[in-house]
């Protein structure tokens, strides 16, 4: 990038309203080159990327809509004014290398607005989007929510299953 938060690189996606919001039956998300991607990978890119609309009815093009709910430059402002890093309890990452998270996804209708954005590197971002953590506001301050994981049992090295 030519400087923080600068122009962010393009990447073309081609998703559906349920895929963006993640609905099961949805179909497949890709980039240009034809690999499907997870709706949490395209959750996690369109939380600070550029959303270009192109409604079709079949293969014909009906509607080119125009870019939306990225975070402005004065917003950039006032989470600098905010935060000096990533608002990631312990993280020392500068906020010249974080992303601006909507607090309720934009796909939920989350609003772009400061007081429901936050700076997140890109290693908490995904574990946000793709990795089952919550970031909620509790009155005035940020919680992060672990999710929820199963405890399996392990075995130990050369120990066999019952049978």
């Amino acid at each position: 990038m030519p400087w923080p938060h600068g122009v962010r690189p393009h990447l073309s996606v081609h998703t559906t309203i349920e895929g963006l919001k993640g609905e099961l039956g949805a179909a497949a998300s890709q980039p240009q080159e034809g690999t499907p991607i997870s709706s949490k990978t395209v959750q996690r890119l369109a939380c600070d990327g550029t959303l270009h609309r192109v409604l079709k009815a079949d293969s014909m093009v009906i509607d080119v809509g125009r870019a939306k709910r990225t975070v402005q430059p004065a917003q950039w402002r006032g989470l600098k004014a905010r935060h000096s890093t990533c608002a990631w309890p312990g993280c020392d990452r500068p906020i010249g290398w974080t992303y601006a998270h909507h607090l309720e996804f934009w796909a939920e209708g989350g609003q772009t607005n400061l007081r429901k954005m936050v700076p997140l590197c890109w290693h908490h971002h995904r574990l946000v989007h793709e990795g089952g953590w919550q970031v909620v506001m509790a009155g005035e301050r940020l919680e992060f929510i672990a999710p929820e994981r199963v405890i399996g049992t392990r075995r130990r090295w050369g120990e066999r299953w019952a049978a």
